[in-house]
């Protein structure tokens, strides 16, 4: 049921991006329009609808397609400029996190830790030495996102072991 409703609507709360990317999910939002026209005119191909009925529905479809390309264009438009380019983008959330882990800093890394980790299970072998080689140092610098509760939700396999004296 949940996948005919998300199938089937134009409502962007249940289509999300990571997953697919911003590309395919903005083509996406255009497939109950799609659909809508595909079924009108089978109907009319096979006479289940009258002519008149179907025109009806051809205006209804037209009203909902000028509707949503004006009201997307109006979300674009007032949104920050500088996620604009995410709903064009084919770059899913597994591979951004790929990439703002190969090239980003600790203060972008860090965040891996709050996303699923099937989205950085590929390169989880990087991500284990990272933590290793950089344990000690952000003991001794403290940043302020080395916090007890960020160190709770490291892997303990990836956090250095304590040498015993």
């Amino acid at each position: 049921v949940v996948k005919f409703v998300v199938d089937s609507t134009a409502i962007m709360h249940f289509r999300h991006p990571y997953e697919l990317g911003g590309l395919y999910f903005s083509l996406n939002i255009f497939l109950p329009l799609l659909w809508l026209t595909v079924v009108l005119a089978l109907d009319l191909a096979e006479g289940y609808l009258s002519e008149d009925t179907v025109g009806r529905l051809t205006n209804l479809a037209k009203v909902l397609g000028i509707s949503l390309i004006t009201l997307l264009g109006a979300f674009l438009a007032l949104m920050n400029k500088e996620y604009r380019h995410t709903f064009f983008s084919t770059e899913s959330a597994p591979q951004m996190t790929k990439r703002i882990f190969l090239e980003g800093n600790d203060l972008e890394r860090y965040t891996l830790f709050q996303k699923t980790r099937t989205y950085w299970k590929s390169f989880e072998d990087k991500v284990a030495a990272w933590v290793k080689e950089s344990w000690a140092t952000w003991e001794e610098e403290k940043p302020d996102w080395f916090t007890d509760q960020w160190k709770l939700i490291v892997p303990e396999e990836m956090k250095p072991t304590k040498k015993t004296g």
